[in-house]
């Protein structure tokens, strides 16, 4: 029976957070006014080259790891070779 209360007690828990959480982002988006803010074309320049240099950063960022992975490999299954 303690079962029973205790997620009883947890769903109503969860219920008001969700409710308050609900009711908050009601009174944020009602409350809001307007910005007046300018955004010139050297705004939307700046956006997409920080963006373009993001994805070239990761596409870098994968070729190495990827090199290095390979060459490690290749270094576990070198084959030692003999001196005579």
């Amino acid at each position: 029976m303690e079962h029973k209360t205790f997620m009883l007690y947890i769903r109503t828990f969860t219920m008001k957070k969700i409710n308050f959480l609900i009711s908050s982002i009601i009174i944020f988006l009602l409350s809001t006014s307007s910005a007046y803010a300018y955004l010139d074309p050297g705004s939307a320049s700046l956006i997409i080259q920080t963006i373009l240099a993001f994805i070239a950063g990761l596409i870098v960022t994968a070729k190495m790891w990827y090199y290095q992975t390979i060459n490690f490999v290749k270094k576990l299954f070198k084959k030692k070779e003999k001196i005579d």
